[in-house]
């Protein structure tokens, strides 16, 4: 029986086990107090100090201003987020990252916000917006949009999505790319863009169903890149390890072929295996700041419920600058819950959420194409 050592926590056997007194290795994780997937909980979280000098549990303020706060002091910051307060914090973080926060999002707001006043020691709101307004807010300012904004996803959201790649943008691609071949001394290879990534599922699902495509002409390279505006959430998709039933909507042999079984510590947890890992890159960005950290033309954008935060002036900007990335022909895909009829975009709308970059003249493929223009 092989036995799995602390550099080998998972293993693509389905049902491992362990020789008698071999024990896995935690890697540690990236942030204290995340509740993201592919963590145990029963191992504790280390804090990353972003100075790289305090000791964990030690305030980050200047010295003087909440040393000596009990925690009844501390605790005091259930006190109600203020008006004013709030209106400051909605316009920073518009500034910041254009995410709108109406009126009805204060007690959201104000129950995220307060894990930052108790990480940092402050007794109230109107102290953390002092902070925010001191030397200090370079730094804040990117812990204020990861608390901020939402990560929620799952592998395989909104199927139809993955199932309208698999058989019918991939397979459109893949004819154009056989009637191309005979002139192109060097084919390109499909680009996919998973914007607002989160912490990967997205991605994932995404580089899932573009493997299983592929696999039947391996000699075509493919790539998916991803980005997203929190830091934080970018830890947890670098390192592709999830519970093993968030992956319950995946088929059987997917998750067989694509992903490494946890051992030990990591039981009951999947990791996403080398070959599928290496097929994504991630970034940290914001959208609606160009120019992007990737390059080149895509063939399909998923940009996909993250509008639904920005006002109209917002989404029409982000789709301007995402659709000029894409190639002639390339798609583009955004929530069930998102629609483009307010803004002007120029794309043609193939299907709810849906849509697709026209050809220019003279450019479209002879194929009939399987998207139906509505």
């Amino acid at each position: 029986m092989a036995k799995h050592g602390p550099s080998q926590p998972f293993t693509r056997n389905p049902a491992p086990s362990l020789e008698p007194g071999v024990s896995d290795a935690m890697p540690p994780s990236p942030a204290a107090g995340d509740a993201a997937p592919g963590v145990p909980p029963q191992h504790p979280r280390p804090r990353i100090i972003s100075s790289g000098h305090e000791q964990p549990g030690t305030s980050r303020l200047p010295s003087g201003v909440a040393a000596h706060l009990t925690e009844s002091q501390r605790l005091s910051a259930e006190e109600p987020l203020s008006d004013a307060d709030y209106n400051y914090l909605s316009r920073l973080v518009y500034e910041l990252s254009r995410i709108h926060l109406g009126p009805n999002r204060k007690e959201l707001v104000a129950a995220r916000v307060r894990k930052r006043l108790r990480h940092l020691r402050l007794t109230s709101y109107a102290d953390y917006r002092a902070y925010l307004q001191s030397g200090h807010a370079e730094t804040e300012c990117q812990e204020l949009i990861d608390v901020v904004s939402t990560n929620f996803t799952s592998f395989m959201r909104e199927p139809r999505h993955f199932t309208f790649l698999r058989e019918t943008i991939l397979p459109d691609w893949l004819a154009a790319h056989t009637r191309q071949a005979g002139s192109a001394l060097n084919p390109p290879g499909f680009r996919a863009w998973s914007a607002a990534c989160a912490t990967g599922e997205e991605t994932y699902s995404m580089a899932v169903a573009m493997s299983e495509v592929f696999r039947n002409v391996p000699h075509i390279p493919w790539h998916v890149e991803a980005s997203d505006i929190s830091s934080r959430v970018l830890r947890w998709a670098r390192r592709g390890i999830y519970e093993e039933n968030r992956l319950d909507v995946v088929p059987r042999e997917w998750v067989q072929r694509h992903f490494e079984y946890g051992v030990n510590g990591w039981a009951g947890h999947l990791r996403v295996c080398p070959h599928l890992r290496s097929r994504v890159t991630f970034h940290h960005h914001n959208l609606l700041h160009p120019p992007y950290p990737v390059s080149g033309s895509f063939d399909v954008i998923f940009c996909r419920n993250v509008m639904i935060y920005f006002d109209t002036a917002t989404q029409t900007e982000l789709v301007r600058l995402l659709t000029s990335h894409l190639n002639p022909g390339g798609w583009f895909i955004t929530g069930h819950a998102e629609t483009l009829m307010a803004i002007d975009h120029g794309l043609e709308r193939v299907e709810p959420s849906v849509y697709r970059k026209p050809f220019a003249p003279g450019m479209q493929p002879a194929a009939a194409v399987r998207g139906r223009k509505v």
